[in-house]
């Protein structure tokens, strides 16, 4: 029983070994490559002024039309801060995010391959001065990579904030008050890929 199952494990193995190594023969692209972008991020439902962002992602090609990776990117969001009763305002504050993501890409052609992906991970919102809030947010983005270019659209679903602060009125009473700030923002992003290519 046991040498029957020690077989069956051997030979599994060897089959995988096997299919790894057809599909590394068949493979048209190099697995690592890295990306560097630059763009501006908009907050979402705002029609202020966009930031600007700025990325880094090494990815790694687990098969030629799938790949994964690691997004660091920092941007200036131009973020609404809203009162109740209809009142709000906006200030720049920073976002950082470091999301696991991943892209599958629709062809082969080096010239040009269109791709959509998703990613999710730890996003830090700029709050109040210095102070970060983490939160656990996601993206969904599309684009096209040519040649050694890529241009991106990424949605950034992050969640909300509540800031809460204390102002004091003509008599000198504290006054507590909460607010709510959006932290959802789009990046528009050019970006260089370098490695990757073809073998």
């Amino acid at each position: 029983m046991f040498k029957d199952k020690l077989v069956v494990c051997l030979v599994i193995t060897l089959l995988s070994n096997l299919y790894v190594t057809a599909q590394d023969k068949e493979r048209v692209f190099k697995r690592f490559k890295g990306e560097v972008s630059l763009g501006s991020a908009r907050p979402v439902n705002s029609y202020f002024n966009p930031g600007s962002l700025i990325a880094l992602e090494p990815k790694y090609a687990v098969r030629d039309k799938f790949s994964v990776g690691l997004r660091m990117e920092g941007a200036i969001v131009d973020r609404i801060i809203y009162y109740g009763n209809d009142l709000y305002s906006h200030e720049n504050k920073v976002a950082l995010s470091f999301p696991a993501t991943a892209d599958y890409y629709f062809t082969n052609n080096y010239h040009f391959r269109p791709f959509l992906g998703i990613g999710a991970g730890p996003y830090g919102v700029g709050i109040d001065g210095y102070e970060f809030e983490f939160k656990f947010g996601g993206l969904a983005r599309a684009g096209a990579e040519i040649k050694h270019f890529r241009l991106a659209v990424e949605y950034n679903m992050v969640p909300g904030s509540n800031i809460t602060t204390t102002i004091y009125d003509n008599l000198g009473n504290p006054v507590t008050t909460t607010e709510k700030i959006t932290n959802k923002y789009i990046g528009f992003k050019v970006g260089f890929c370098f490695g990757g290519g073809r073998l």
